[in-house]
């Protein structure tokens, strides 16, 4: 049987390759990330087009379009993004330019405890 690190060069191969990899790990952990925060949201303007809030506020939890259920009202689109404390709600018309913003505080909401605790350490 030959041993798989039996040579010095072996061996620092190796050792490189997991530096490498714990590098990358840390870094991907440490690299920041688009978060929704009321600091951030504050700076959704009215006008500004899905790309630009979705790089403030990073890839939404919910979306999709709704058909109000009024006559005379126009169909929108709309994205979510919650946290722990509170949720963010962006309207777009059909041009997907901002038209409405809301802050909501999930206190008066039920949400779940595997809802937050997800949102908490970021699993979507």
């Amino acid at each position: 049987m030959v041993p798989l690190l039996k040579s010095r060069r072996s061996r620092l191969l190796v050792c490189l390759t997991l530096l490498t990899l714990a590098a990358l790990l840390v870094g991907g952990l440490a690299w920041p990330r688009a978060e929704p925060t009321r600091a951030r949201f504050a700076r959704v303007r009215l006008g500004m087009p899905v790309r630009e809030v979705e790089a403030l506020l990073g890839p939404p939890h919910y979306g999709g379009v709704e058909t109000p259920r009024r006559e005379n009202h126009q169909d929108y689109q709309f994205q979510q993004w919650d946290t722990p404390w509170t949720n963010f709600v962006v309207l777009y018309d059909d041009d997907g330019q901002v038209v409405r913003r809301y802050v909501c505080d999930p206190n008066g909401a039920k949400v779940d405890w595997l809802t937050r605790l997800r949102n908490l350490l970021h699993f979507r």
